[in-house]
């Protein structure tokens, strides 16, 4: 007679119960109507994520305050949808507002009203431009919007308000240790989004670290 494998509770192996983590929802809302919404369209394309949804905002867009008051709004709808469906996913985990920072008179109420109520912002002094040319090049002193493009021509002759990812990727490192280089200069001077600077790298980060892919590689 064969003996009997013994299965008692206390004895059984168990197997360690792991929760499935629910992956981070982004809304990014963007004042500008193509370079800005192109690039991180692209960029949730080549994450293969569709957790990032990019909105323009058509409403007074050129007022970053409006735009964080946008934002906030449809933040706040999108809490209100998850509970009404008792569904988590439906939530925004980060909220992120994207414009320049030339010429914005708005701009230290807009970061002032950010930071009260939890959005974050990915600002480019003067212009979107800088953090695409600094993916190429230092730029550590004062440019304008037209330099910022015709130094991104010199290295992306065909140009024209989109960004090729061919002709970036991987070079998002030497982007990002630049433009940690320009905050900590403007940040020295008692200053914040000043000209030349760019948060945009920090969006980037968070992006790829949630799409589980290297830096290295965008």
């Amino acid at each position: 007679m064969s003996r009997k494998k013994n299965l008692a509770p206390s004895r059984a192996k168990k197997r360690p119960y792991h929760r499935k983590q629910r992956r981070q929802r982004f809304l990014l809302y963007c004042e500008g109507e193509v370079t800005e919404p192109n690039y991180f369209k692209d960029l949730a394309r080549f994450l293969r994520s569709s957790l990032i949804e990019v909105e323009i905002a058509d409403e007074q867009r050129k007022d970053p305050k409006k735009l964080v008051e946008l934002a906030k709004a449809r933040r706040d709808s999108a809490q209100r949808d998850a509970r009404r469906a008792s569904d988590d996913s439906l939530r925004y985990d980060e909220v992120w507002c994207v414009f320049d920072g030339d010429e914005h008179a708005r701009l230290k109420a807009a970061v002032d009203q950010a930071t009260a109520i939890s959005i974050d912002l990915a600002v480019s002094n003067p212009c979107f431009e800088i953090w695409v040319l600094i993916h190429f090049q230092d730029q550590f002193s004062f440019i304008s919007c037209d330099s910022a493009n015709a130094g991104v021509k010199k290295h992306i002759p065909d140009y024209a308000k989109h960004v090729d990812f061919s002709k970036i990727e991987g070079k998002a490192c030497e982007a990002i240790k630049r433009a940690r280089k320009m905050e900590a200069i403007v940040r020295k001077n008692g200053k914040w989004f000043d000209n030349p600077s760019t948060s945009v790298w920090r969006l980037v980060t968070k992006l790829c670290e949630e799409g589980k892919i290297p830096i290295t590689r965008v």
